[in-house]
C-alpha cells in the first residue's frame, strides 16, 4: 500500500475497491428495492454461516434524535432476514460512545425490534476484551461472529467529513476498557485503528441508510435531509463510496477516505463521481469544518491542491505506516 500522490490515481484506485467490493446503491424511491436488500443479506448470511452468531451491529452514539440513528425499517429487515435464514443466534449489539445500549434500544423502539426476530442485546461496550495490535480492546462477541451486518446512518462528521460504514466499526470497542468518549484525545489514531478493526472482523456486509440521512455539523448535531438511498456492500469502503456520491461529495476530498492504499493497474481510468450518482436529489450540506464539499470542485488545479493538502494532513496523523 503507498499513499497515492495524485488525485487521478486516487480516484482509479478507489473505482478499482468499489467494483472489488461490489457496492450496490438503491433507490428507496423507485418499487421493488426491498427484495433486492433482502436477497443480498440472504446471500452474505447463508454463505457465512457456520451455526455460531451473527451480529446485526448498529452504529450508535447515545442520546441522539431518533432521526439520526439507523431507520426502524431497515433495522427490521436485516434483523428479521437474519432471524430466517442462519442457523445460530442472531445479536442486536453496539457500543455505544456515551450511555447504556440496552437503554438506548428501549429508548429507539429496538429492543421491541429484536424480541419480534427472536434476537439478543447485547452491549459490546460491556463485553470480554480481545486486544488487537496489543493496545486496542475489541468486543470478543464481535470477532467471535461468524459474520456481522453492519448498518449505520449516512451522516456528516465535522472531523473526518462523514461518519459512514467504516467509522462505525469503534462501536466494538470495549467502552468499558478504554473509558468515555473511547477515543477522548486518540482521535489521531483513528484511521490506522479502523484499518485494524476491518482486517481483525469477521466477515462483513454494510448497509448504509440514507432514508433521511444527517447533513451540517453532524454527527451529534445536524438535521435531517430528504434523501432516499440505501448503499449496500461486502466491507466498509464500496459502500462508503457509494454513500459519498449520493451525499454529492467527492470521495477523495473527503477527510476520512484519505490513506494509503493499493494502487490502481497501470492505465486504469480515473471516474467522474458524479457519473456513479443513482438518485435524484439535494446535496447534503456539510459540516463547517469541510465547506469544500459542498460541491465537488469542478477545476482541476483546485481540487489536485486540496487533495494534496488533504493527504499531508493524514500522512501526519497515520501513526505507522500500513503493511503491504
Amino acid at each position: 500500500m503507498d499513499w497515492l500522490q495524485s488525485v487521478g490515481a486516487f480516484d482509479a484506485a478507489l473505482y478499482r475497491c468499489l467494483q472489488k467490493e461490489q457496492a450496490v446503491t438503491f433507490d428507496a424511491r423507485q418499487p421493488g428495492w426491498k427484495p433486492q436488500v433482502v436477497e443480498r443479506l440472504r446471500h452474505f448470511l447463508i454463505h457465512a454461516d457456520r451455526g455460531g452468531h451473527v451480529l446485526i451491529k448498529t452504529s450508535t452514539a447515545g442520546g441522539r434524535p431518533s432521526t439520526h440513528e439507523v431507520a426502524n425499517e431497515i433495522l427490521r429487515l436485516a434483523l428479521s432476514t437474519a432471524a430466517d435464514v442462519v442457523t445460530g443466534r442472531v445479536v442486536l449489539a453496539d457500543g455505544p460512545v456515551y450511555g447504556d445500549y440496552g437503554e438506548e434500544c428501549r429508548r429507539l423502539g429496538w429492543d421491541a425490534l429484536a424480541e419480534e426476530a427472536g434476537a439478543i442485546v447485547q452491549d459490546l461496550n460491556l463485553d470480554k476484551a480481545t486486544y488487537v495490535d496489543s493496545t486496542w480492546p475489541l468486543s470478543s462477541m464481535y470477532l467471535s461472529a461468524d459474520s456481522v451486518v453492519n448498518v449505520t446512518k449516512a451522516k456528516t462528521h465535522r472531523r473526518f467529513g462523514v461518519s459512514l460504514s467504516e467509522k462505525a466499526l469503534l462501536g466494538a470497542l470495549v467502552g468499558a476498557v478504554t473509558g468515555y468518549p473511547k477515543l477522548e484525545r486518540r482521535h489521531r489514531h483513528v484511521g490506522r485503528l479502523l484499518e485494524l478493526i476491518a482486517r481483525a472482523s469477521p466477515p462483513l456486509l454494510s448497509i448504509v441508510d440514507g432514508l433521511g440521512g444527517v447533513e451540517g455539523d453532524g454527527p451529534m448535531g445536524g438535521r435531517p435531509t430528504q434523501s432516499a438511498f440505501l448503499c449496500v456492500g461486502t466491507g466498509t469502503l464500496g459502500p462508503d463510496l457509494r454513500a459519498l456520491v449520493e451525499m454529492r461529495f467527492d470521495p477523495a476530498l473527503t477527510p476520512g477516505i484519505i490513506r494509503p492504499i493499493t494502487p490502481a493497474p497501470l492505465g486504469a481510468t480515473a471516474v467522474n463521481w458524479q457519473s456513479l450518482c443513482v438518485t435524484q436529489g439535494e446535496s447534503f450540506l456539510p459540516p463547517n469544518t469541510c465547506p469544500w464539499l459542498y460541491r465537488s470542485l469542478p477545476q482541476r488545479r483546485r481540487r489536485a491542491r486540496q487533495y494534496r493538502a488533504l493527504m499531508e494532513g493524514a500522512r501526519d496523523c497515520w501513526p505507522s505506516p500500513s503493511p503491504d
